[in-house]
């Protein structure tokens, strides 16, 4: 992979895709970075190589690094929200168990116990009796 940016898209692939450089460019600035940084003793993004050899402009690399912010964080958004929405489906589940303890319907177990798949069983088994044995 192009880039630093483990689990976005980088920026080399977004320059790629954007027709702005070539495979080409990429390797030869992927060469030149690792003689910089050596002579330098410093390290130099992708972007800044690409800019410094003229194979992009400044306008092009900041509008595949906007592009690159913006991917990154329309993936934390649906992390959040997948997140929001499994715990949202484990509260309403927890909430239904409770009605169906309070109902006497199935047993409390105290949450020291480890083994609770008896339990699950029981529980599956007393929601398909109540649906009259259809499953899902």
């Amino acid at each position: 992979m192009i880039g630093n940016n483990e689990g976005d898209d980088k920026i080399g692939q977004i320059l790629l895709q954007e027709n702005l450089v070539t495979t080409r460019d990429i390797a030869e600035a992927l060469q030149q970075q690792k003689v910089l940084e050596i002579q330098s003793k410093r390290k130099f993004k992708l972007g800044e190589i690409l800019l410094f050899m003229e194979k992009i402009s400044l306008p092009q690399l900041q509008g595949a690094l906007l592009k690159q912010t913006n991917k990154a964080m329309q993936s934390r958004e649906q992390s959040v929200k997948a997140k929001e929405l499994a715990d949202r489906k484990r509260s309403e589940q927890d909430a239904m168990r409770e009605s169906f303890v309070q109902s006497g319907l199935i047993k409390n177990k105290s949450k020291s116990d480890n083994d609770d798949i008896p339990e699950r069983k029981s529980f599956i088994q007393t929601i398909k009796g109540i649906m009259g044995g259809k499953s899902s």
